[in-house]
């Protein structure tokens, strides 16, 4: 079972990874390991100690990118930021409401409905025990949408 499932995501994270999709080795596994499990094999999940490992390196990647040229970006647009933000939390709040009352439960609503990056999404709902498969799905479906929208858009506007 472990075999086959670190196989399948090491195989499909690699695949898309080569293919250059945005986020590739993370949704490459992901696919790869839900076809097995959907094929009718059982796979197993990584453990408490490596989704940890995960987490910090999740983490590592993101704070490295952070530097001085980062913060004064962010100082100089301030407001715009402000703006987005409270406006994105609003709309994720009213967003989360309604797939509350469509049956999910409430934190899973919440982060589904959320901005946020796939991988960051699919911790924090691990982490709150929220259906992390659920958040994961409207995530890699919203990141989908934006890349396939972006060409079109970016041509319509110029």
């Amino acid at each position: 079972m472990l075999v086959r499932t670190v196989l399948a995501a090491v195989i499909g994270g690699l695949a898309l990874d080569r293919l250059r999709v945005p986020a590739g080795a993370l949704i490459g596994a992901m696919v790869a390991v839900a076809v097995v499990n959907l094929a009718g094999s059982e796979t197993v999940g990584p453990g408490t100690a490596l989704r940890l490992a995960a987490f910090m390196i999740i983490g590592w990647e993101l704070g490295a990118q952070i530097d001085r040229s980062t913060i004064e970006s962010m100082r100089r647009a301030l407001l715009p930021i402000l703006v987005v933000v409270v406006g994105l939390l609003v709309a994720a709040g009213l967003l989360a409401v309604m797939l509350n009352k469509a049956g999910l439960d409430p934190i899973t609503s919440f982060l589904a409905a959320s901005p946020g990056g796939l991988s960051q999404m699919g911790a924090l709902a691990a982490e709150f025990e929220a259906n992390a498969v659920v958040v994961t799905i409207v995530h890699l479906v919203r990141i989908a949408s934006v890349i396939l929208l972006t060409p079109v858009v970016v041509r319509w506007l110029s």
